[in-house]
């Protein structure tokens, strides 16, 4: 698998490029592989900035502490079928007009384009929350979320002051509602509007990892 291409090689004109290769991408990459498989001549490019798919899904058990990073992180070479063509390159752009992907390495072009460019979080411009919070949609940002949870229970071990111990070990999650639903039943509040809000302690059952918490973390006072 190429980790990148030279410019004369990006600007040949593919059959179908694919721009992004996470859920979406990588579904249509696999979908259209096995449906042309009588027609190899038929060029297949994918392109994403990173060689890898990330298993979103399992990124809370990686912010729990249950799971390597590098275990949500699958080679998209273990993945794709020789026939596909993958560049590894940022993209910056589209020319319509001359139907080209605009990249790093160069201008890719297609006949037909596949636009799954994935999404990334919506702070619904609440003031403050883009500041404040930490967001957990890549295996970067669920490392990050150890660490401040790391960091986090560290400090509430060694303070002496209940109310902050319980502010230490206390983490706020948020999550959109989809359109007529309530959310999960075991969510204890709801904020006024979306998205929806709940609670738990950091070293409680939630995050599974509670069982191997050092002696020396205090278990959080009660509600």
């Amino acid at each position: 698998m190429d980790d990148a291409v030279n410019v004369s090689t990006a600007g040949d004109r593919g059959d179908i490029v694919i721009a992004g290769a996470g859920y979406a991408g990588l579904h249509v990459a696999l979908r259209l592989t096995t449906k042309l498989r009588h027609n190899p001549g038929v060029e297949l490019t994918l392109v994403d900035r990173h060689d890898y798919h990330q298993v979103l899904t399992e990124l809370p058990r990686v912010a729990g502490g249950t799971r390597a990073a590098e275990a949500v992180r699958i080679p998209l070479q273990d993945l794709l079928a020789k026939r596909v063509r993958f560049i590894q390159t940022e993209i910056s752009g589209f020319d319509l007009a001359d139907r080209r992907l605009l990249t790093e390495v160069g201008p890719i072009g297609w006949k037909r384009l596949v636009l799954a460019l994935g999404s990334r979080p919506n702070d619904f411009a609440i003031p403050g929350l883009a500041q404040r919070a930490l967001s957990l949609y890549s295996a970067s940002d669920a490392e990050r979320v150890w660490a401040a949870t790391m960091t986090a229970l560290t400090a509430a071990a060694g303070a002496t002051d209940p109310e902050r111990q319980r502010r230490l070990a206390t983490v706020w999650s948020a999550a959109e509602v989809p359109p007529g639903s309530n959310g999960p039943a075991s969510w204890p509040r709801c904020c006024p509007k979306k998205p929806a809000c709940t609670a738990w302690r950091l070293i409680g059952p939630p995050c599974g990892w509670s069982r191997r918490a050092p002696p020396s973390w205090p278990a959080p006072p009660p509600s």
